[in-house]
């Protein structure tokens, strides 16, 4: 009957939408989106439901939430995050794709030996007008506390947020009196997520290009800040290390090295 005609028309649609998005994203040539080897679209229906599955073949990738398990980011780090993940949603921009729920979860780590890539990925195959959300990081314009369509600042607020969190803030979604500061992270960086952030979303940055261009100068200090002085460029994790090597060194060259259970 015509519901029947309805669901099957409803059912292609989605299907086709999703067959594009993944058509699209797989054509971007950037390294800081993941990268898709192939994906297969499969429909299966019941009584009372429809499911869509997307299974999708891709290069392997270090969730950013684990890799943070054995590495303590330095705000240089976060910052290197904000520019590597604003380089994706700028070509993504370029493809008419928005990802809509940028979160640490859904950022990767590629690493060739001592050099880090960060990889934005787990893009939904198919958006819905107030896109997939994580509430904690959703943008006022998804859950229509104001009424403005999904736009390229709406993944500037969710990129913001992130890194809101990455600096040690907790999210603080739809905030309409702004973020309260970090403090121990800088003032810039502060007052940049801040504005990222802003409840409005006409007061934000209004592409991924405006918040990387802030963040790269703030990085390019954080750079010479490192040449000036090395120990500021260390994660807290790696100063520990380097005190406790210090303390074993000294001990060397005070009393001598020390060898247990060997005989001459």
């Amino acid at each position: 009957g015509a519901d029947e005609q309805y669901r099957k028309k409803k059912v292609n649609g989605i299907a086709a939408a999703c067959r594009d998005r993944m058509d699209r994203l797989q054509s971007i040539e950037n390294s800081n989106i993941i990268t898709y080897l192939g994906y297969d679209i499969s429909v299966f229906e019941s009584e009372e439901n429809i499911y869509i599955y997307l299974l999708v073949k891709m290069k392997r990738y270090e969730v950013l939430s684990d890799y943070m398990q054995s590495h303590n980011l330095s705000e240089r780090d976060v910052i290197r995050i904000g520019i590597d993940i604003c380089r994706a949603l700028e070509a993504c921009e370029k493809a008419g794709i928005m990802h809509c729920d940028i979160k640490p979860e859904n950022i990767f780590v590629e690493r060739d030996g001592e050099s880090v890539n960060y990889v934005l990925g787990d893009f939904d195959a198919y958006v819905t007008d107030n896109g997939k959300m994580t509430p904690e990081f959703a943008a006022p314009e998804q859950s229509d506390e104001i009424h403005e369509p999904l736009k390229p600042y709406t993944d500037v607020y969710l990129l913001g947020m992130t890194l809101y969190t990455l600096i040690g803030g907790k999210p603080q979604s739809r905030n309409r009196d702004g973020l309260p500061e970090v403090p121990t992270a800088g003032i810039e960086l502060n007052e940049i997520i801040a504005k990222a952030c802003k409840y409005s979303c006409f007061e934000r940055y209004q592409s991924a290009r405006g918040l990387r261009s802030k963040l790269e100068r703030i990085y390019e200090v954080t750079l010479e800040s490192a040449r000036l002085n090395p120990w500021s460029a260390l994660s807290e994790n790696e100063r520990r290390v380097f005190v406790r090597l210090k303390i074993i060194w000294e001990g060397i060259m005070r009393n001598g090295p020390v060898f247990e259970g060997i005989e001459n």
